[in-house]
């Protein structure tokens, strides 16, 4: 799904579902830091007994912004070198 400030993604499953407020997850916490890292957005919506949703979304000039933060200074760096 698209929408014109953010590129979104969801993963859903039919599973056993969980309190969202009463788990502490690792996993889904590092998820939501690097989404908001990037400048991204990230939601868990979880029914007991009906199964998850984790939508995430990203900027979609996250790639040009990651080649000018990153790949620009990298190849620089390897010009000078040479």
């Amino acid at each position: 799904m698209a929408e014109a400030d953010h590129l979104y993604f969801s993963v859903r499953d039919e599973g056993c579902g969980f309190d969202v407020a009463a788990v502490e997850s690792s996993g889904l916490e590092n998820m939501a830091d690097r989404l908001a890292a990037v400048a991204g957005r990230f939601h868990i919506n979880s029914i007991t007994s009906k199964g998850t949703t984790v939508v995430g979304g990203i900027p979609p000039d996250l790639g040009k912004r990651n080649r000018e933060r990153i790949v620009k200074p990298a190849l620089d760096m390897q010009r000078r070198s040479s």
